[in-house]
């Protein structure tokens, strides 16, 4: 299915492009947990946040299907995690909805605080650059 990473035949793709379903590579590898295969697509600068024809992103897939290491990967690359499918629902929605067993509420909160500790450092970051921009 990946076969295209390969060095040699990487030219001859474009990285976001979509199948019927509107669904790319980066969603199919975030759905299986292929994080290698997530992270050689976001070095190639392959487009986050795209929605398949059911408003699915790579986000998305990652949180309903678990892949919890994928998950903080697009978190860090900055995919846009507020983004909703087509019955309203975000990632974030979908795993904290969709099984109440204590692995699944752990992940969440793992998730949650990530998202909370790259909203700090990205504060930080901000308020930094302004102070030294001022002196």
């Amino acid at each position: 299915m990946f076969e295209f990473l390969e060095e040699d035949k990487v030219h001859k793709i474009k990285i976001d492009d979509q199948d019927s379903m509107g669904t790319t590579a980066l969603m199919y590898a975030s759905a299986r947990g292929e994080t290698d295969i997530c992270r050689k697509l976001i070095a190639r600068k392959c487009n986050l946040n795209i929605q398949n024809n059911v408003g699915y992103t790579a986000f998305i897939y990652a949180c309903f299907k678990h892949q919890t290491p994928v998950v903080m990967l697009l978190i860090e690359a900055g995919c846009d995690f507020s983004l909703v499918e087509n019955t309203g629902r975000t990632g974030m929605d979908m795993l904290n909805g969709h099984s109440k067993t204590k692995e699944i509420q752990v992940m969440y909160l793992i998730v949650l605080a990530y998202l909370m500790l790259i909203s700090i450092i990205n504060s930080l970051l901000t308020s930094c650059s302004s102070f030294i921009g001022s002196n």
